[in-house]
């Protein structure tokens, strides 16, 4: 069973409506619309978790380096949240849904399974309120 969570709303001035997923920052797109930041508990409830792998290094020529590659990994609390945002767009309460850019770089990953999900990433790992506002020219009405 699915559990409920809270996606705060906002709908731009092209009418697209975007869901912030888990990030406890608010998102300033160029319309001035403001889409707020989840709550901390939800946040940190799904958050992913980073595990440390190794990986060696092969270069032609020279022995083999390990090294560690630190990758998030997604449990199924994440994973159950993003499913219910996708059951959220089929039931037209939003349009695209904003996660984390770690989230789609791990390899748990899936953009067919979650293929309204876009990456809220403006900067460094900075908020998006420190950079230019996000573009609404890159959201549609589907």
């Amino acid at each position: 069973m699915q559990q409920v969570y809270h996606f705060p709303v906002v709908t731009l001035s092209n009418g697209v409506r975007i869901a912030n997923h888990s990030s406890a920052h608010e998102f300033v797109f160029e319309d001035g619309s403001t889409l707020s930041g989840v709550t901390k508990e939800q946040c940190m409830a799904l958050q992913g978790s980073d595990v440390v792998e190794p990986r060696p290094l092969l270069v032609e020529d020279t022995p083999p380096v390990d090294l560690v590659a630190v990758v998030m990994r997604m449990g199924p609390i994440l994973q159950d949240s993003l499913d219910y945002a996708e059951s959220c767009v089929a039931d037209d309460v939003f349009d695209y849904y904003i996660v984390p850019y770690p989230f789609q770089c791990s390899p748990d990953w899936d953009q067919k399974r979650w293929p309204h999900a876009v990456s809220g990433y403006v900067g460094p790992g900075r908020p998006t309120q420190k950079f230019p506002p996000l573009s609404i020219s890159s959201f549609r009405v589907v």
